[in-house]
């Protein structure tokens, strides 16, 4: 069998967010790619560009501060986070139309992206609105 050694240099705490420990990224990475989870890239070179240029908007958000750090006005913020409403929109978009018609490759890998932007901005929303009622901020939401 020909095989290619790719290497790839990701943000430690994206490791987290896929939830894969770090020695067995590779074997992870590895069936995916067997079981056809990547998708191969046929669509044009100017719609793979717009994936691309997600997914490292992505990756490149790989440096949040931790909330304890941040100024009062920019925990609120954080704690109001919401997802930016055309990929939104867009998310919904997809959801819809892989539940009826199915996807190409390249729309599977960008609902791909777009949920884990909105499970990261879920995160930090999250931890945000902890903070914010541990300054004492905000009230606590109900239960």
């Amino acid at each position: 069998m020909n095989t290619v050694t790719i290497s790839i240099e990701l943000p430690k705490d994206l490791l987290g967010i896929m939830d894969v420990p770090e020695n067995l990224l590779s074997d992870k990475l590895r069936e995916m790619m067997s079981k056809n989870y990547i998708p191969y890239f046929t669509e044009s070179p100017e719609e793979l560009e717009k994936q691309v240029a997600v997914a490292e908007e992505l990756l490149n958000r790989d440096c949040f501060p931790p909330a304890e750090s941040l100024s009062d006005a920019e925990v609120v913020e954080l704690a109001d986070l919401k997802m930016d409403t055309v990929q939104n929109k867009r998310l919904g978009e997809l959801q819809s139309r892989g539940k009826v018609s199915g996807l190409t490759a390249n729309e599977q890998f960008e609902l791909l992206v777009l949920i884990h932007r909105y499970q990261i901005d879920q995160l930090r929303k999250s931890e945000g609105l902890a903070e914010s009622v541990r300054r004492g901020l905000q009230k606590p939401l109900p239960s």
